[in-house]
């Protein structure tokens, strides 16, 4: 059973390792990895990554939202199974985009481009949005609300295979840093389980 306690554990756990990425880790994972970014495999990971965009799979959660929403007016009994999962990952999303212009953190191309690194704050702007990754954000909201919805081992594994998979990448374009894609593994995999409380998919949290 989780509890609020270890929300607070991980998202404690979480904080710590930003505040290290952002320090001592961030940069050199990104140098590495910029220096491999005309290669032709890193375009092909390009193009696989932006079908996994945070834009799109918001919008691939508003429309299980919506249509939750519709199953629930017409009494049928998978509404909350349907709403739940796209309201996980609409939740996720909102979160991460008004965090992202909070903090407002650029994104490593503005460090090799204008040696620009760190918190701008109010990041209006696609170069200020580093932090969290909305890739991250979204495939692990995914992952994560499909576990609680379906309890086969092997889809699950799968799932988070993928999150993983498509996080990575974009570390490895240099897209975001580390600390990004942690921040938004985090509110991916623990909004499903916040919003599980509401709905009550599977066991509710325990206080």
């Amino acid at each position: 059973m989780l509890t609020k306690r270890h929300f607070l554990l991980w998202f404690a756990i979480t904080l710590v390792a930003y505040v290290l990425c952002f320090a001592f880790i961030d940069k050199p994972i990104a140098q590495f990895f910029w220096q491999y970014h005309h290669q032709h495999w890193m375009q092909v990971v390009g193009h696989v990554s932006t079908w996994f965009a945070g834009s799109h799979l918001a919008v691939l959660g508003l429309v299980f939202l919506i249509l939750g929403v519709l199953m629930k007016i017409l009494d049928n009994p998978k509404a909350g199974r349907v709403g739940f999962f796209g309201l996980s990952i609409v939740a996720a999303m909102l979160i991460t985009f008004v965090i992202k212009v909070l903090l407002g953190r650029y994104r490593p191309i503005e460090y090799f481009t204008h040696q620009l690194y760190g918190l701008h704050g109010m990041g209006l702007h696609h170069a200020l949005q580093s932090t969290p990754s909305g890739h991250a954000t979204g495939m692990f909201a995914i992952a994560s609300a499909l576990a609680l919805l379906w309890r086969n081992l092997t889809w699950r594994l799968f799932w988070f295979a993928l999150a993983i998979v498509i996080t990575a990448s974009r570390v490895i374009l240099a897209a975001h840093y580390l600390g990004d894609v942690l921040v938004g593994a985090y509110i991916g995999i623990t909004m499903p389980l916040l919003i599980n409380r509401w709905f009550q998919v599977q066991q509710p949290l325990q206080q």
